[in-house]
């Protein structure tokens, strides 16, 4: 069955990320008081849209592993008719990224940035003495390591550093690394 215009189904193992591994024990995690933080945001796409709005195009299929927004897996997005469990459906505009063979793509304006992290000299003596318990994030600053086709027009490459908005820092797992989701107009500057 596929979803109406603009729309894709998404079938998700779990809703919640709620385990963590200590010590090489699975333990469980107590998502509920914060819901949306540990939602799943990636799955399987099982049903693709008949077309999308103003001529807008994606290049994902069924099978694919698509990375979307934390609404993903909220009850209004459940849907109930198919013979499946844990199927949702998400906005078009919502996917940030598939997977397929192992290689990842960004879709739409979307882009992940590695966050820089500031250099140990700062919290490292010569001396060998930690001044703190671990570097900081240098605010506003990242390392581009996956980008949308417009971004590379204008001439960014992957581990570019570039300067971003305050407030577009939206931090997701992706393929095993924590990286910062942003759009196109997230991005200021490219440093060089």
């Amino acid at each position: 069955m596929n979803p109406n215009k603009d729309y894709y189904f998404v079938k998700v193992e779990k809703t919640h990320e709620d385990t963590i591994t200590l010590n090489g024990k699975e333990l469980f995690l107590d998502s509920s008081y914060n819901d949306m933080k540990h939602a799943r945001q990636y799955g399987t796409v099982v049903g693709v849209p008949r077309g999308l709005s103003m001529g807008k195009k994606r290049d994902i299929k069924k099978g694919d592993k698509v990375y979307c927004h934390h609404f993903l897996v909220s009850e209004e997005n459940r849907v109930n008719f198919i013979e499946q469990d844990n199927v949702y459906k998400i906005f078009f505009e919502s996917i940030y990224a598939r997977v397929r063979n192992g290689k990842l793509k960004m879709v739409g304006q979307w882009n992940f940035v590695k966050q820089k992290i500031e250099d140990e000299s700062n919290y490292i003596t010569k001396s060998g003495i930690y001044l703190k318990s671990e570097a900081e994030d240098e605010e506003l600053y990242g390392y581009v390591e996956h980008m949308n086709d417009e971004l590379k027009s204008w001439g960014v490459k992957k581990g570019d550093e570039v300067i971003f908005s305050k407030n577009s820092e939206y931090d997701m797992l992706i393929e095993g690394e924590k990286l910062l989701r942003m759009r196109n107009f997230d991005i200021l500057a490219k440093v060089s």
